[in-house]
């Protein structure tokens, strides 16, 4: 059995300062910035706002936070068992003199009191001298069980930001697809006036004119389309954000100009493995199992405490003598056997540890994983990118190409219509490939585990 030195309490000392003993701390815990407020349906929102918004009123959060507070007041709870208590006793009683005390701690608990209608009030103070680590270790596993709760929240709100930067960005993706479905109408508009005029000049049949005018409903079809996938991100957006109501917003747009990271894959695995909260709170969560077997073998040993209590006593009807209201104790305790309860406490704290240590392996691993996997994919969204936008810009140039040749007569509407559906699929893959490498390069930067924003 390890023993160690008991921590002695002097009487006089006043609760506070066992505080700093036992290193009995609020957590400081990262909120959001001062005068946040939700904008109107319509107003800018930038995505720091965004995410400010989020840390403020996401219910995770709030959840997260008032755990975390709940371990602090628990830090109080094991602490006050080191402090002086003092209480106020009082009672009538009418019985025997073997006539139960009735729970009572001081002169109230008398058996001069126990007959006949005894009365008795009274100060109980009490105090624990030594107590050989049980309070110590109880505290700073609460204490430790606090630091894990602290990086869990802050594991949560990378989360929540994580999903509000992917809801930010499907939202800005859906507006631009919304103006491409926009430009793709007026451009087949066009076409249907041109079919139009040639088929009024005799120069096409009707089919020309029918043809261009079922591209131009499907365009329309999809522009309906783009505008409902506009609303469904805004409702995703709020949700992230932890906003009950609907609303859009006017939001800022990313950068064009990605690059790739220029560290190794190798030193950003060690990265995250240092910077993500959740694989802190595992080791907090282990040091606080620690300390609760510390706890547990201090139960095994001495307990030193004092009580003293003053007050007044009425015992008329007692035939016994009782010259002082006051009364004194020192009291000494000592379970060395408990049925084998300490031996067993501390094995099955033992294999806890050791549950949440294969825990802890199995996040890194998903953790190396996740920064390899994020990495590779934002590189191959970066490399693709020249191609898609020269997709573009040559689909751009066939759709002015096609649409003169069948105003001057040279082409066909069939030329016309493939020409434009060529553009619509070039400009939607580089509007989803912007938005894409944005949440990509979100995506590597919470999976290092600093993820606050662009």
């Amino acid at each position: 059995m390890n023993w160690s030195v008991p921590r002695l309490q002097v009487l006089w000392l006043l609760p506070w300062l066992l505080t700093p003993a036992f290193g009995w701390s609020q957590p400081s815990q990262p909120g959001p910035p001062p005068g946040v407020s939700i904008p109107a349906p319509g107003a800018h929102l930038s995505l720091d706002e965004a995410l400010a918004i989020a840390a403020r009123d996401h219910p995770t959060l709030q959840t997260a936070a008032e755990q975390t507070q709940a371990d602090v007041a628990a830090q109080g709870i094991e602490a006050s068992a080191l402090r002086p208590h003092v209480g106020l006793e009082g009672v009538w009683k009418d019985g025997p003199n073997s006539a139960p005390g009735l729970g009572f701690q001081g002169l109230a608990n008398s058996s001069i009191i126990s007959n006949f209608g005894g009365q008795a009030g009274d100060l109980v103070f009490s105090q624990v001298l030594a107590d050989f680590g049980r309070a110590e270790s109880r505290v700073a596993s609460r204490r430790y069980t606090t630091e894990a709760d602290v990086q869990s929240y802050l594991a949560q709100r990378q989360w929540v930001a994580w999903g509000v930067a992917q809801a930010y960005d499907a939202a800005l993706g859906a507006q631009k697809l919304e103006e491409v479905a926009k430009e793709d109408v007026d451009s087949r508009a066009l076409v249907v006036r041109q079919a139009q005029a040639r088929f009024d000049a005799g120069l096409v049949s009707r089919v020309d004119v029918d043809f261009a005018r079922a591209n131009l409903a499907a365009a329309q079809v999809r522009l309906t389309n783009a505008i409902a996938n506009v609303q469904e991100a805004f409702a995703s957006l709020n949700t992230a954000m932890g906003v009950v109501r609907p609303g859009s917003y006017q939001l800022d747009d990313v950068s064009t100009t990605p690059a790739l990271p220029a560290t190794p894959v190798e030193q950003d695995v060690l990265t995250a493995l240092r910077q993500r909260p959740e694989l802190s709170s595992y080791d907090e969560q282990m040091r606080a199992l620690g300390e609760q077997a510390k706890a547990y073998a201090a139960d095994a040993r001495p307990l030193l405490r004092t009580e003293i209590t003053a007050g007044a006593v009425d015992a008329q009807k007692s035939a016994i003598n009782q010259p002082h209201n006051y009364a004194g104790a020192l009291i000494f305790t000592w379970p060395f056997m408990n049925g084998g309860l300490t031996r067993s406490e501390i094995q099955q704290v033992q294999h806890l540890m050791a549950a949440l240590a294969g825990r802890r392996e199995t996040l890194a691993q998903q953790i190396r994983l996740q920064v390899t996997q994020d990495r590779a994919n934002l590189a191959a969204l970066i490399q693709s990118r020249p191609a898609s936008i020269e997709q573009l810009h040559r689909a751009q140039d066939v759709v002015k190409l096609a649409t003169e040749r069948y105003r001057t007569g040279l082409g066909s509407l069939i030329e016309v219509q493939e020409a434009q559906a060529a553009l619509l699929e070039a400009e939607t893959n580089v509007t989803q490939l912007n938005y894409q490498i944005a949440t990509a390069q979100a995506a590597l930067q919470y999976a290092l585990g600093a993820y606050g924003g662009r």
